[in-house]
């Protein structure tokens, strides 16, 4: 059964985003988010000499998956998908109101899927009156959307910012 806030977000989504779903990813999925995650960690990291890129970035690809499950055991991880074509992917804590981790593919940022999304995820969480909590490196230009969403920082957690955004009053 959903969590209130996933229900909302369901709704939500529905109507401000129709183009836009996510689905639990499955093991047909593994390998396109392990990709995409690799791209993200990639991006990170920056140019590195070929025989060290690959093993570290499989590394650094294990331990992400691992330790978000290990961190938030009830989190899922979601595929987004744009009409029926998988775009990104991220992981939701939903009964903490928790985005874990979101990437959408680096060819297909900047044409707003990952604002609209998340503003559906804002109103769900509104609708709901649940506060939404995330971390993001404080170099990610995504910071900036998040802001404009409401978050605020909360703490700090060294290359990172936590970040809270409070339930909007009806």
């Amino acid at each position: 059964m959903p969590e209130p806030v996933e229900s909302a977000f369901i709704y939500a989504l529905a109507h401000r985003a129709p183009d836009l779903a996510h689905r639990d990813a499955g093991a047909q999925d593994q390998a396109w988010v392990e990709t995409l995650m690799a791209q993200d960690i990639q991006a990170i990291l920056g140019p590195l000499p070929a025989e060290m890129a690959g093993p570290l970035v499989a590394m650094q690809v294990r331990g992400r998956l691992a330790g978000h499950a290990a961190q938030f055991p009830e989190s899922r991880l979601q595929i987004i998908e744009h009409r029926g074509e998988a775009i990104g992917y991220w992981r939701m804590a939903w009964a903490q109101g928790r985005l874990v981790d979101i990437v959408i593919d680096a060819g297909l940022r900047g044409q707003g899927h990952g604002g609209r999304l998340l503003a559906a995820l804002a109103a769900a969480a509104d609708a709901v009156n649940v506060a939404l909590t995330l971390a993001v490196r404080l170099d990610n230009p995504a910071i900036r959307l998040y802001h404009r969403l409401g978050f605020q920082p909360s703490g700090s957690t060294g290359p990172l910012q936590d970040l809270r955004r409070a339930p909007l009053a009806p």
